[in-house]
């Protein structure tokens, strides 16, 4: 293939720009170069010795080129953009910055350094009353992890900000999230208390006194929860009635209620079944008979048994004593299952549970079970 021949032109008129972008054409293609480009080339760019040759290595070609070699008395007109560009390329090719880029690049910028010869990164000032909680955050901890000083501004708006910061150490206490412990269920309430004593933590001010309210077995004072009174609960209770069932001489099983004590205008009755007390200081004291008076039923408040809350529940009987509610505890509140409600209608009796089970019981079996037995209530008052 021929090689074009380039007409000569007076190359000294065209600017060097112009000079690289034709040499650079020429070079690519491999066409020849006029002898007044090369003059003017070696007149322009001390270092530059461009050649007709064009089958040198792709090195060797690049370090011929002009565009990497500006002459000295040029560097102290570049502009702002040019210097910067030759600063920066420099650097990432790790190369020494000469002395005529040197001087021109102090005269041009305020954070050149002249020793280091490097240009120091200049932080803008940031109005950190705009920014958001997060954001400052953010600054706080990458200065944090970089052990970066954490400027005046910045400390001041976290103080501002933020209450649980701490100014002489630069850090953030933790703050401990109150509960209402009010609103907790008893299971969270033992829960919170056996957590606080398997890590040898004390009971807070407010669990304490929760737990007073909440727990009849629980001694304010020492801030433990005692051994449960076992003389008193369900089961002992279960074994005094069939006890009494096991002693009937007659059909009517006589249920009667007698106050004992009236504290801040509540009422505490004792229950007895033919004469044998079944419940002490009983609150709030109903008596139904349901289902033809083979079934007892007693609401109120139980107070010294630990396996009952401190709120109105039911006790459901038949007439051979037995609780109609199994006598279960919850793994986790250590209470029995309660009934919540009674309802008694035209062919069975029904029991609604707190687990969200419903017991329907067959008024016939009911009665047969009855076997003639029959609850009388005495006839006295009741509250």
């Amino acid at each position: 293939m021929t090689k074009n021949t380039q007409p000569d032109k007076d190359w000294s008129k065209y600017s060097d720009a112009s000079l690289m972008l034709e040499y650079n054409y020429l070079h690519k293609r491999k066409l020849e170069i006029p002898q007044s480009l090369i003059d003017e080339l070696m007149n322009r760019f001390k270092t530059c010795k461009p050649t007709k040759s064009m089958c040198k290595s792709k090195t060797e070609r690049h370090n011929l080129s002009p565009r990497h070699y500006k002459r000295t008395q040029e560097w102290s007109g570049a502009s702002h953009q040019s210097l910067m560009g030759a600063y920066y390329y420099r650097k990432s090719k790790n190369l020494p910055i000469p002395d005529d880029l040197h001087f021109a690049l102090a005269d041009k910028f305020l954070n050149y350094d002249t020793k280091t010869r490097t240009l120091i990164k200049i932080e803008e000032p940031i109005n950190w009353a705009e920014k958001s909680n997060r954001s400052i955050q953010n600054a706080y901890i990458y200065r944090k992890h970089k052990n970066l000083p954490i400027s005046e501004e910045l400390k001041a708006e976290l103080i501002k900000r933020f209450p649980n910061y701490d100014e002489e150490s630069n850090t953030f206490t933790k703050v401990r999230k109150t509960k209402n412990y009010s609103e907790q269920s008893k299971t969270t309430l033992r829960i919170a208390y056996y957590n606080h004593k398997k890590t040898n933590k004390q009971i807070p001010d407010d669990l304490n006194a929760e737990l007073a309210k909440r727990f009849h077995n629980y001694d304010p004072e020492k801030r433990v929860l005692l051994e449960k009174n076992k003389d008193v609960n369900a089961e002992k209770r279960a074994t005094t009635l069939q006890q009494i069932a096991a002693q009937y001489t007659d059909t009517r099983i006589v249920v009667s209620v007698k106050p004992v004590d009236i504290k801040e205008n509540v009422t505490y009755n004792d229950v007895f079944i033919n004469g044998t007390k079944i419940l002490s200081n009983h609150i709030d004291t109903e008596i139904k008979l349901l289902c033809d008076d083979t079934i007892l039923a007693i609401h109120g408040i139980i107070t010294n048994d630990v396996h009952y809350p401190h709120t109105p529940t039911w006790l459901a009987y038949n007439t051979q004593m037995k609780s109609l509610a199994n006598i279960k505890a919850n793994v986790y509140s250590e209470q029995y299952v309660q009934i919540k409600h009674i309802s008694d209608t035209s062919d069975k009796v029904n029991i609604f549970l707190d687990n969200k089970i419903t017991m329907s019981l067959s008024k016939e079996k009911l009665k047969k079970l009855a076997d003639g037995r029959r609850f009388v209530l005495e006839n006295q008052k009741t509250r």
